[in-house]
């Protein structure tokens, strides 16, 4: 019991997923209406990859998109620089380009779309803020500068627009 409740705990902890008792039915539960959207986002992961361990060759009957995050880490270096405001530099290379281009910028967010991930970034000095998938950027490298972003709200950026598409 004491193993469970502390497994119930980091669960709770670490994925913000809170584990219910049902003490007429003696069952445990899940309220989904308490999840955020990225615990909700974790538990229908491990609800598949759950399914696929179970299952053997499953070729024949899943298929899954793939999705490309950009070079190997580059999620994680965007998150750490959004989160401690460090500007970046940046090589990008746009569709239909065979050329990339160097930018450095001062990111600002990160958002999913269409299963597909995007970086919202202002050019130095915040005057244009543009937005960049992240599956073309070639490489980042974050820099020593700090900038402010306390100007910049997400939802409000994309508000009047679907999906990523802006007129910056």
């Amino acid at each position: 019991i004491r193993s469970f409740q502390r497994d119930k705990n980091d669960i709770y902890n670490i994925f913000g997923i809170r584990i219910l008792n049902d003490r007429n039915d003696k069952t445990y539960y899940i309220n989904n209406d308490e999840l955020s959207e990225p615990s909700e986002k974790l538990l229908n992961a491990f609800t598949i990859t759950n399914a696929l361990r179970l299952l053997n060759d499953l070729s024949n009957i899943i298929s899954f998109e793939k999705q490309n995050f950009g070079p190997q880490g580059a999620f994680y270096d965007l998150l750490d620089a959004i989160r401690n405001k460090n500007r970046i530099k940046m090589y990008y290379q746009k569709y239909h380009e065979e050329s990339y281009n160097e930018y450095i910028l001062e990111p600002l967010a990160l958002k999913e779309f269409g299963q597909r991930w995007y970086l919202a970034a202002s050019d130095k000095g915040g005057k244009r803020t543009r937005t960049f998938a992240l599956d073309r950027i070639i490489s980042i490298e974050p820099l020593k500068d700090i900038f402010s972003n306390d100007h910049f709200q997400l939802e409000a950026f994309y508000s009047d627009y679907f999906g990523i598409m802006t007129d910056s």
